[in-house]
């Protein structure tokens, strides 16, 4: 006879499909042409319904107000603003569908660009999100991230004021990939970066955002656990 907790691994967990990546997946990026409070972005793959997914969406909005987001309807259950809230990153629950429609709506925005992934974590709750913000050639930092071997960590950011490019780095033993570095208009620039894999569990590393032009910098970090 099983126990209580083999009848529910038999009856629950082992019914569900594998997931099918065990690492975020970058789906696209896309901006918008003109400033405007809400921007709606339409089509985006997110490959097949799992109950696992979850959409995950870094965003510039370039305005200090608070920006709100929903995908397919549905509001984020998470969301990490830097404290000008010109930079978000925003989590979604989406078990279904293969095609996602994102808003973003942030008062007195300006032109937005986001990059959508996609995740199967085993926990939707993300381990550990912060933000940093630096003047001139001061890097932004988010410090003491906590993180969980087999997770992973996205970190976006950049400068709404001024134009330059980004590197992003961790303190830990993994490298940041980074997947944009992008300047979309006359004074914004934005970059989106992940660690697919976190090797080692901590919680006393730091996410490093440095600049190429000095400028007043904003970065958002989170962090999941493994799928």
């Amino acid at each position: 006879m099983l126990d209580n907790v083999s009848q529910i691994y038999v009856t629950t967990l082992a019914q569900l499909p594998p997931v099918p990546s065990i690492v975020p997946i970058l789906k696209t990026n896309v901006s918008t042409t003109t400033d405007e409070t809400t921007s709606t972005f339409t089509g985006i793959d997110i490959s097949v319904p799992h109950p696992k997914r979850i959409v995950i969406v870094s965003c510039h909005h370039g305005v200090a107000a608070a920006a709100t987001a929903t995908c397919n309807g549905i509001d984020a259950y998470h969301r990490t603003q830097n404290t000008a809230h010109e930079f978000s990153m925003f989590a979604f629950q989406v078990p279904n569908g293969t095609l996602a429609t994102i808003t973003i709506s942030a008062t007195g925005s300006v032109r937005k660009w986001i990059a959508v992934y996609i995740a199967y974590p085993k926990n939707h709750t993300p381990l550990d999100s912060g933000t940093g913000t630096a003047n001139t050639t001061t890097n932004a930092t988010v410090a003491n991230v906590k993180v969980q071997s087999g997770g992973f960590l996205l970190a976006c950011g950049g400068q709404n004021a001024t134009l330059g490019a980004f590197s992003t780095t961790w303190g830990g033993p993994d490298a940041v990939i980074e997947d944009g570095d992008a300047q979309y208009e006359s004074a914004s620039s934005f970059t989106y970066t992940r660690i697919g894999s976190i090797s080692v569990s901590s919680d006393a590393n730091t996410v490093t955002l440095a600049e190429t032009v000095s400028g007043t910098k904003r970065l958002v970090v989170t962090t999941w656990g493994p799928p």
